[in-house]
């Protein structure tokens, strides 16, 4: 073999074990996709999630099926992230790194507020942004009568950590349910037969029918049916 062909065929070689194992953006669209997923369910409904500075350690199979996406419980939105990455049948994928905000409704303080404070209804405003570095739950925004935790400054979040509310949803209470699928959403009524806070997965009874659903908390006496449930 010439060796200036030779020369060329190891050149290459060592570019292409040098390469990155994505590269392309269409190759992480997915894993995007997935991570931003996963986030805004443990958002709930109406959370916008970003995901920046992506880096993915596999190559993926775009016939292998979706890509599911963990977050690490103990991560906070708004810096960087931890995921663990699983094809649709469970098998392991990989792992990535993103860097994740999220815009959704939260409330800020008014005020400068002591540990202990009964929120009244000039304490705070709810607003809609970028919650900043929070837990990976909803931000409760029905917050008259709750109970802070910590104090908080003016302008500060009032979120999931910081404030003690009262379940949005009581065992034996009658809910709205809500089935969303793209482009439509269909209400119904059932009973409620745990307790739960915004964002929680509680199950309810369809009174007509006697089946047992699963569902997430979205408001005060409101649930959203998770499918497959």
């Amino acid at each position: 073999m010439p060796s200036r062909l030779l020369g060329l065929l190891l050149l290459s070689a060592s570019l292409g074990a040098a390469a990155p194992a994505v590269a392309d953006d269409q190759a992480v669209a997915p894993v995007r996709d997935a991570i931003a997923r996963a986030v805004a369910a443990r958002f709930g409904f109406g959370a916008t999630v970003i995901v920046d500075d992506l880096r993915v350690r596999f190559t993926p199979n775009r016939g292998a099926g979706r890509i599911v996406a963990r977050v690490e419980p103990a991560a906070r939105v708004g810096g960087a992230v931890r995921v663990t990455l699983r094809w649709a049948d469970g098998r392991h994928a990989g792992e990535a790194d993103a860097v994740v905000h999220v815009e959704a409704e939260h409330g800020r303080a008014k005020r400068d507020l002591e540990r202990g404070t009964v929120l009244a209804a000039g304490d705070f405003e709810v607003v809609r942004g970028d919650v900043g570095r929070s837990v990976l739950r909803p931000c409760p925004t029905d917050l008259v009568g709750a109970r802070l935790l910590r104090s908080l400054s003016a302008g500060d979040l009032v979120g999931p950590v910081a404030v003690a509310v009262a379940p949005l949803v009581r065992s034996g209470d009658p809910v709205v349910t809500r089935v969303r699928v793209p482009g439509i959403e269909v209400s119904g009524k059932a009973v409620a037969s745990q307790s739960g806070e915004l964002g929680d997965v509680i199950r309810v009874v369809n009174p007509e029918s006697g089946r047992a659903l699963r569902a997430r908390v979205t408001g005060r006496g409101e649930v959203e049916v998770i499918h497959g449930s």
